[in-house]
């Protein structure tokens, strides 16, 4: 009563050691891509970054702009 361990020949991964390509890096087992998906992500964390870093300059001009206080 063995175990047997279905071995996938189609795709070649890479032998430890070795280095992938960028069309490897971003590939999943069943061929599809994830470079659409992780592009999307690192530009939403750069965006909200970016905004949370200029939240308080524009605060501050909104409240002067529009004659606003802190309460």
């Amino acid at each position: 009563m063995g175990v047997s361990i279905p071995v996938n020949t189609t795709a070649s991964p890479s032998a430890p050691g070795q280095k992938r390509g960028f069309s490897e890096t971003f590939r999943a087992a069943d061929g599809s891509s994830y470079v659409v998906p992780f592009v999307l992500v690192c530009t939403l964390f750069f965006l909200w970054g970016f905004t949370n870093g200029m939240l308080d300059v524009l605060n501050k001009q909104f409240q002067n702009s529009l004659g606003l206080s802190k309460s």
